[in-house]
């Protein structure tokens, strides 16, 4: 049943719909990375309120054709940086792009009459981010997590922010029913050494209380070089990224188990919520973001220690029952509430436009 409020609320985005406001929107979609696939799902979740032009940084990457082929089947129009004409007043979108100021791109946007709008997934401030907050050059700083606010409200201080968290489309991550024998704990990220704790290969066979394999998806020389010290025995498997659809891969596995280097820290964490989507359960560790978003127990854990992930796996092993609810539930929970494209429409067209 709709309510009166969510009628109001519907009735208001039918109008701004019925206006078709433009958005720009500086980066490059696509399927691997969270900048690009933020930007990807972004276009597909307000590409029916707004009028979306992707600005691509260089006309390199009208060379490639994944990103080419991305762009023609996305709700949005493109051009390359340096073909934009005067825009006063237009909304821009910067999506966590690290060469953004020190290009001079941001000033000349700012040059052109646009609004600059900066979203930095990360935990770090990026090359003359702090300056171009300073002098007045962005407009407005969108942030995912609280988490990540106390790490970067320094750097942008004075400059106003919106929480917008994270919008992955669900619809790309339907939900599977596990029937894996021996089951399979795995992770999935960006080919990058400090996304995997120090001990990460003798971690994972330590924690795991029962016969398993070991699937991993973002993997490269320097995370080999980083772990040449352990012996990868028959259940490990280790694929590059984008190896294979991250939705196929997900499937495969069980548990997403995740550990990071220690000084690593988390702003949200997409793929989690990507691997809740398709059933797979989280087991997560302390010190990051997913607490915003975990609710222990019902639709993932996070654990303190290695004692705790491996009596979780033991209890999850053990309890079908459980390990099925739990499943189940981390995917509505993903769905309904995380990723709501009603609840996300509503919260980006507040940040870029109120």
């Amino acid at each position: 049943m709709i309510t009166v409020p969510d009628y109001n609320k519907l009735v208001q985005m039918s109008a701004f719909a019925a206006n078709r406001q433009q958005l720009w929107i500086y980066g490059v979609p696509g399927d691997v990375g969270g900048a690009a696939t933020k930007i990807r799902d972004l276009v597909r979740l307000l590409g029916t309120l707004l009028d979306i032009c992707v600005i691509l940084p260089s006309r390199q990457y009208l060379k490639n054709p994944d990103i080419l082929r991305q762009l023609k089947r996305l709700p949005c129009s493109f051009i390359w940086f340096d073909d934009l004409k005067k825009r006063q007043g237009a909304v821009c979108l910067a999506v966590c792009e690290s060469a953004f100021f020190r290009s001079g791109h941001a000033a000349k946007l700012k040059d052109l009459g646009f609004k600059v709008i900066f979203s930095n997934e990360m935990m770090w401030s990026f090359d003359g981010e702090r300056d171009a907050c300073k002098d007045g050059l962005v407009d407005k700083v969108l942030y995912v997590s609280k988490f990540q606010k106390a790490a970067l409200a320094e750097s942008n201080s004075g400059t106003p922010f919106a929480y917008t968290s994270n919008y992955v489309h669900a619809e790309s991550f339907p939900y599977t029913k596990r029937n894996h024998w021996p089951m399979a704990i795995g992770r999935i990220s960006r080919a990058d050494p400090q996304k995997y704790s120090e001990n990460f290969p003798a971690f994972y066979e330590s924690i795991c209380p029962f016969d398993a394999n070991f699937r991993v998806m973002g993997w490269d020389a320097k995370c080999a070089a980083k772990f040449n010290w352990f012996e990868f025995g028959p259940r490990w498997t280790l694929l590059t990224m984008n190896a294979k659809p991250v939705v196929d891969f997900l499937a495969e596995i069980d548990f997403f188990v995740y550990s990071t280097d220690r000084k690593l820290h988390e702003s949200w964490g997409r793929a989690v919520v990507e691997s809740m989507l398709t059933g797979c359960i989280p087991l997560l560790p302390t010190g990051h973001a997913f607490e915003e978003f975990i609710t222990i127990g019902e639709s993932g854990y996070i654990c303190f220690d290695a004692t705790e992930y491996r009596s979780i796996l033991s209890m999850l092993y053990q309890d079908v029952g459980v390990r099925n609810a739990v499943s189940r539930r981390a995917a509505e929970v993903a769905r309904d509430v995380i990723c709501s494209p009603s609840k996300h429409s509503e919260i980006w067209i507040n940040a870029l436009f109120g």
